[in-house]
């Protein structure tokens, strides 16, 4: 997914989707190596099995907060896709049964004044 490297700390960190076969291999290393181009990188996972135990705790806890935040965000376009359709089917209707048929912006073919309705027009 990605590397990162952070200058103040004089290092990188690398963004990847993990299985949980990754998890398990993980845990029963010492080390990991990434290949990158032509070069091989080696990382101690010294401590890394009560880090990836914790993490593997967490990954329900995590996983059900981005559902949430996904859901939420769709939730919000449905919201405003609803709302411009209710409006574009307000203007319609308002021009449809009071619209000046003159008026260059009505939306069908709108009215002339002795068609026109004082009560809907209000």
């Amino acid at each position: 997914m990605g590397n990162k490297y952070l200058p103040k700390l004089d290092c990188s960190i690398s963004q990847f989707p993990l299985t949980d076969k990754m998890f398990e291999l993980m845990m029963s290393s010492n080390r990991v190596v990434y290949n990158i181009a032509d070069q091989n990188y080696h990382a101690a996972l010294d401590g890394s099995r009560d880090a990836l135990t914790k993490a593997l705790d967490q990954l329900p806890n995590f996983l059900a907060a981005e559902d949430d935040r996904q859901h939420t965000i769709a939730q919000a376009k449905s919201d405003t896709e609803q709302a411009q359709q209710r409006a574009i089917d307000a203007v319609a209707q308002c021009d449809t049964m009071v619209g000046y048929k003159w008026d260059q912006h009505v939306v069908g073919t709108g009215v002339g004044w002795a068609e026109l309705i004082a009560s809907l027009a209000l």
